[in-house]
């Protein structure tokens, strides 16, 4: 009799442990959803970047801002970091004046 006892405790043991990490799984989950769905719903927009060839070969990057809706056609990568700061000051002096 105390070897069934013994194992019936075994087996609610095995069993509460199981159950203690499946929740701390699911409220890992939950947490980074949660952040998903705050990030997605107040983080601000990024900068879209990109680089493309012309047919003789020239180097162009292609700006834009969607919070602004300003873009850029720019020559260099000088050029895009002046661009994106510009474009920062001209995001935050929007509210500065309120």
């Amino acid at each position: 009799m105390k070897m069934r006892s013994q194992c019936h405790k075994e087996i609610e043991l095995i069993s509460v442990s199981k159950a203690q990490n499946y929740r701390q799984k699911l409220v890992f989950h939950l947490q980074q959803i949660g952040e998903l769905v705050i990030n997605a719903l107040f983080a601000e927009p990024e900068f879209k970047i990109r680089k493309r060839k012309d047919r003789q070969g020239n180097v162009w990057w292609y700006a834009y801002d969607p919070k602004t809706g300003h873009t850029g056609c720019l020559a260099s990568e000088q050029e895009v970091r002046i661009w994106i700061e510009e474009s920062f000051y001209r995001r935050n002096s929007r509210f500065s004046n309120y």
